[in-house]
């Protein structure tokens, strides 16, 4: 089992995510923490919600573009390929 913690770009998730963090630690639950990276993406003054060219626009500012799908693809592949091997 592998958890991954939510995103999102129209609410706050904070206690959720810091609730998630805690509980894995504590079981030893491998967990991928997505959040965080969108976290260190956004700037406030960004369009799409502060996430700029990650978040598709207009009518369809919640969905990831296919740069952010990249890089959320990478972070993911990247975490799980530590987590096995540890």
């Amino acid at each position: 089992i592998i958890i991954m913690s939510a995103t999102t770009n129209d609410q706050t998730i904070e206690a959720h995510c810091e609730k998630t963090a805690e509980l894995v630690k504590e079981e030893n639950i491998p967990y991928i923490d997505l959040h965080k990276l969108w976290n260190d993406h956004y700037r406030a003054d960004a369009e799409n919600f502060g996430h700029g060219d990650w978040l598709a626009g207009g009518a369809d500012a919640c969905h990831p573009t296919p740069k952010a799908t990249a890089i959320m693809a990478k972070y993911i592949f990247d975490d799980f390929i530590k987590i096995i091997s540890d």
